[in-house]
C-alpha cells in the first residue's frame, strides 16, 4: 500500500540515510523534519511532472461576476490542483478542432480560467491526490523528487554524484510511471479515426452525457 511513510522512506533511502519513519508527520529526527517542510511542494510538482490519466479528475468551475474584454467567461482556478490540463469538451481525445480555448490570468489578485465555454468543467491533475491512486514507480517518482529537493541533507564527499545519482533515477522513474499509465489507458482508436477530417464527420470519441 503506497502511503506517505512510504514515500518518506523513498526518499530517505534515496539520500543513503540510515532512518526510516512510520510517523512522517511527528517524527523529531532532523532529516523527516526538512522532508516535512517540502513534501506538499515535491508532491505536487511530481504530479504535475507525470500528468498520469490515473490521477486526473474533472470538476465544474465556479464562475466569478467578473469580466473580460477578451473572454465571455471568467472562472475560479480550482483550489488544489498541481496543473490544469484542458477545458472538457464532448470528445474524449481532443484535437485541434475540439479542443476549447482557455488561457489562465491573474485579476484582482485571483487565479482565473478565462473560456468562451459556459457552464465550463476542467480536467486537472489535484494536489491532494489519494497516495492509493499512484502505481509503484509514480511513488518512487515522488520519494526521488522529495530527496532531490532537500539539497541541505546532501553533504559532504560525494554530495554532486549522489545528487545526480537521485535526479537520473527520479528521471527514470518518472518515464516508467507515465508508461504505466498509458498502458492502463490504451488508446485502441485507429489513426485514421482520430484524424480532424473523420472526427468532424462522425462525432466519434464523445463522452457521455453527464460528465
Amino acid at each position: 500500500m503506497i502511503d506517505k511513510p512510504l514515500l518518506y522512506n523513498i526518499a530517505l533511502s534515496a539520500l543513503r540515510l540510515n532512518h526510516q519513519t512510520s510517523d512522517p508527520d511527528n517524527d523529531k529526527t532532523l532529516a523527516v523534519k526538512q522532508l516535512r517542510l517540502i513534501y506538499p511542494l515535491a508532491l505536487s510538482k511530481t504530479l504535475a511532472d507525470m500528468d498520469l490519466n490515473k490521477t486526473a479528475t474533472k470538476l465544474k468551475l465556479e464562475l466569478l461576476a467578473k469580466e473580460h474584454p477578451h473572454w465571455a467567461y471568467v472562472y475560479k482556478y480550482p483550489v488544489n490542483c498541481a496543473k490544469f490540463r484542458r477545458i472538457v469538451s464532448p470528445f474524449v481525445i481532443d484535437n485541434k478542432t475540439t479542443r476549447i480555448a482557455s488561457a489562465t490570468e491573474v485579476i484582482d489578485n485571483i487565479d482565473v480560467i478565462l473560456s468562451n465555454e459556459p457552464e465550463a468543467y476542467a480536467e486537472i491533475i489535484p494536489s491532494n491526490v489519494n497516495l492509493s491512486a499512484l502505481n509503484p514507480n509514480a511513488a518512487m517518482a515522488v520519494g526521488f523528487q522529495m530527496a532531490l529537493m532537500c539539497p541541505a541533507l546532501v553533504v559532504g564527499k560525494g554530495s554532486t554524484a549522489l545528487r545526480q545519482g537521485v535526479f537520473d533515477e527520479y528521471k527514470l522513474y518518472k518515464a516508467e510511471a507515465q508508461e504505466d499509465d498509458i498502458n492502463e489507458n490504451v488508446d485502441t482508436t485507429p489513426d485514421e479515426f482520430n484524424s480532424e477530417f473523420i472526427m468532424a464527420r462522425l462525432g466519434g470519441g464523445r463522452w457521455p452525457s453527464g460528465i
